[in-house]
């Protein structure tokens, strides 16, 4: 016989009830089966546990060492059950999660805030990406999760994407420029004129095309004067007068830029999806990856 979980509990109850009636009606078991259970414990170990001379059921030396350490053993096999439970469930491991910075802020970081809060055991490592990194992150099984505003022309077989949330496209102006209209979107093809400062970089893949596509289908080619890789740039050489530019804004993220007014774009908006990717056979190999894409989902409704 080898000394088993069983073995420690069925003490242990004895020990606290000194009595074999009564810890046998705490374990549900019948009381001679429980006897039975104790000796063979102590056959096993080599050394008697009780002192079954006296009136009241006492610990022998060696039952006062083995209650001690056997309330340790089941608590850590009570932790063990408990972890390993949270694990199949999705809440505890590692979850590496790609992001580009030109991003839903109000969506995004509270987002993952809320999460990492609700699951404590999960270590989320957020990665600022540009998406063809993210891409290929996930098809090496370096990242779980991806956020970019992405044209998904041929993903790896098994990358998957959903969207997550739509971002229209909004004219940035300098502030006082002559088409600034509060009260009414403009069409697209009002501003054939104009010079325009657009986004260029592997950060924004396919961006630049879009933008320009866009304009073609509104019945105009852009003239560029200037492209540049963030955002923020071009908010600022739109403020000093050098042009206007394209953005896709997010629904929760008001545009606050000295200089510059988001002007709206009468219908059809274009619209530029954010999506979060994923690979798919992630979804069955780590359960941390499942919840995350479900939470994600949820809150993108």
């Amino acid at each position: 016989m080898s000394v088993e979980l069983r073995h420690l509990r069925y003490f242990v109850a004895v020990a606290e009830e000194r009595h074999f009636t009564r810890a046998a009606n705490r374990l549900r078991i019948a009381q001679p089966a429980l006897s039975r259970q104790i000796r063979d414990l102590e056959q096993e170990l080599g050394c008697s546990l009780l002192d079954r001379q006296t009136r009241n059921l006492t610990l022998t030396a060696s039952g006062e060492a083995l209650l001690k350490e056997a309330r340790k053993l089941l608590g850590e096999a009570e932790h063990l059950k408990e972890v390993t439970k949270r694990a199949a469930n999705g809440q505890t491991g590692y979850i590496a999660v790609g992001y580009v910075s030109w991003i839903a802020p109000k969506f995004f970081f509270p987002l993952f805030r809320n999460l990492r809060q609700k699951y404590p055991g999960l270590e989320i490592d957020l990665k600022e990406m540009a998406p063809l990194d993210q891409i290929q992150a996930l098809d090496n099984n370096r990242l779980h999760l991806g956020f970019a505003k992405f044209l998904v022309t041929h993903a790896p077989e098994g990358v998957e994407g959903r969207p997550v949330s739509q971002h229209q496209m909004w004219a940035i102006l300098p502030k006082g420029h002559a088409k600034i209209s509060p009260k009414r979107p403009i069409p697209l093809n009002s501003l054939a004129n104009e010079p325009f400062i657009l986004i260029s970089t592997s950060e924004f893949t396919g961006y630049l095309q879009w933008i320009q596509n866009e304009c073609i289908q509104a019945g105009f080619t852009p003239r560029v004067v200037r492209t540049t890789e963030r955002p923020q740039t071009a908010l600022d050489l739109v403020s000093s007068g050098l042009g206007i530019s394209l953005l896709t804004l997010p629904q929760d993220q008001p545009l606050d830029q000295p200089g510059v007014v988001a002007q709206a774009i009468a219908p059809p908006v274009p619209t530029f999806t954010q999506n979060v990717f994923y690979k798919k056979d992630h979804l069955k190999r780590y359960p941390a990856v499942a919840l995350l894409l479900r939470e994600v989902l949820r809150a993108a409704k």
